[in-house]
Order: C-alpha cells, then structure tokens, then sequence
C-alpha cells in the first residue's frame, strides 16, 4: 500500500507540472519533461530489474523513482518560471463583468457532468439502498461488459 501510494503522490506531482507548463507557453519545456519522464521511467525500470531481481516491485520502484526525480525537475522549473511571470494582483482583482465568461462557459459543463453522473453512476446509490450489494456488483459488471461489447461493434 505504501509503495502505490509513494507511486501516486510522485505520478500526480509530475503529471501536474509538466502539462501546467504547456498551459503557460512553455511548450519545449512540456515537451522536454514529457520525454525524460518516458525515458527514465523505462530506463530505472529496467536497471532494477536486470541488476537487481526481476520482480514487478522492482520494476514499479524504478518508475516511481523516475516519476519522483522528474516531480522534482520539473517542480523546480515549474516555480522558477511562476515566480518569474506572476503577477498575483492581476489574478486577485475580479469583478463580476471578469467571472461572467467564466460561469458562461463552466455552467452549462457542470449541468451536463451532472446528467452524464446521474445517467451512469447514480443507480449504484440507489441499487444499494434498495437490494443488496451483489445485485449491484451485477448489474454494475452487465453495464460493464455490454458497454465493452457495444465498444468493440462499433469500432469495427
């Protein structure tokens, strides 16, 4: 549990600094991030295994390493150009002319992720309070399978 965890914590920091970089135009250093980051996770990888053991805790180890050291390349660049081009006046000053755009256009995203929520995940509250937790783990594996098989239909 911790190793998945220490994996989560390390995945999530670097697939958060390396696209934020991309939103603020900095592309090449998106990119850059992006490909060591693939790089060096197959590398470790396959170092741990080949000089270590050939266990899949070992191969998990070397790309949490690998996710763990680009985080902290990536972080580090990633506050450098903040501290660099931020202007936190500018983001705290908002009137309501400044947030009407933004209700425009999240509102309506926020109406249709809550009917797509309640089309396909809410049954779940509602088969389980009314019957048991095994017809909801069956119902929940038809909706699954039909859905995969609808998928591979229509791709063909």
């Amino acid at each position: 549990i911790a190793v998945v965890s220490i994996g989560i914590v390390f995945t999530t920091l670097n697939t958060f600094f390396a696209p934020t970089l991309n939103l603020l135009n900095h592309r090449m250093a998106f990119v850059t991030f992006g490909n060591l980051t693939l790089l060096f996770n197959i590398l470790f990888s396959v170092i741990f295994v080949t000089y270590f053991q050939k266990l899949g805790i070992l191969w998990f180890a070397g790309q949490i390493l690998a996710q763990a050291l680009l985080a902290f390349i990536s972080g580090s660049y990633f506050f450098k150009v903040i501290d660099e081009e931020s202007n936190f006046r500018d983001a705290i000053d908002f009137n309501l002319n400044s947030f009407r755009p933004v209700l425009q256009f999240a509102l309506p995203l926020a109406v249709a992720t809550f009917f797509l929520w309640a089309t396909n995940e809410s049954y779940r509250f509602v088969i389980e309070k009314f019957l048991t937790l095994h017809y909801l783990g069956l119902i929940g594996v038809s909706i699954a399978l039909s859905t995969k098989i609808l998928s591979a239909a229509a791709a063909t």
